[in-house]
């Protein structure tokens, strides 16, 4: 199952874009190349998950939990934006506990 949190952390590419985006990408359905989204890590161990949003008209991803906290038009774009997330959260609390953190807004 896919979930967006209710602020999610926005590239500037898909700003103009972000309200069509979602709702193409929960039903499954193709969307820009490059678009990624960024979501908690599956594994237990990571930080976060990079995933490309055609990847989402996969049955098996599909199937999976994920909770979405961003979106880019790139994934060098999602790299910026992971990257600007840690530091906040490393600023606020001195660690790297995402979940802790970010919740799920």
């Amino acid at each position: 199952m896919l979930n967006f949190c209710k602020e999610p952390f926005v590239g500037e590419s898909v700003k103009e874009n972000y309200q069509k985006l979602v709702p193409r990408i929960r039903e499954g359905k193709r969307v820009k190349k490059g678009i990624t989204l960024i979501a908690y890590a599956g594994n237990g161990k990571d930080l976060f998950d990079l995933i490309p949003a055609n990847e989402m008209k996969l049955s098996l991803r599909r199937e999976q939990d994920i909770h979405v906290l961003g979106i880019a038009g790139s994934r060098e774009e999602a790299i910026w934006l992971v990257q600007g997330m840690v530091m906040e959260v490393y600023g606020q609390t001195g660690g790297f506990d995402v979940r802790k953190y970010f919740g799920f807004r």
